[in-house]
């Protein structure tokens, strides 16, 4: 592999090998981690709205919306008439909550493998320079 000095790029490599991980450990839920991620947001957040959605994951609504309508495609939630009767909000089905409930716990595998791999001072630095680098963004 090719070196390089570009944080970017690191930072994507890392994040692809990273997300190869909790995916192969996703996998018997049928889940990928992002879907996951999204999942459990919005069961977590019960029956958010997509723009307090976007807001909660820090995604834009574009994306989010076409992630949420691929968890709909699969079942995964629905969505409803919020309180208003001009907002939507996206609830998670009966499907979707067993499938959080089976990759909750293959997630918490694959964390706990890369978290024990990482070390408790690496993993806190690590998450260090993450928040600093979340602060830069406008």
């Amino acid at each position: 592999m090719t070196d390089t000095t570009c944080i970017c790029t690191k930072l994507r490599r890392a994040s692809q090998q990273v997300a190869r991980h909790y995916n192969e450990s996703l996998a018997p839920s049928g889940l990928s981690v992002v879907q996951f991620s999204q999942l459990n947001a919005i069961h977590r957040l019960k029956a958010p709205s997509i723009g307090r959605l976007a807001a909660d994951t820090h995604l834009d609504r574009s994306t989010l919306g076409r992630n949420v309508r691929t968890l709909r495609r699969l079942g995964l939630v629905h969505f409803e008439p919020g309180e208003d009767g001009r907002t939507r909000v996206v609830t998670v089905s009966d499907k979707g909550r067993e499938a959080v409930k089976t990759a909750t716990a293959c997630w918490q595998t694959v964390q706990n493998n890369l978290s024990d791999k990482l070390g408790a001072e690496q993993r806190e630095l690590l998450f260090e320079l993450l928040n600093e680098l979340e602060s830069l963004a406008p």
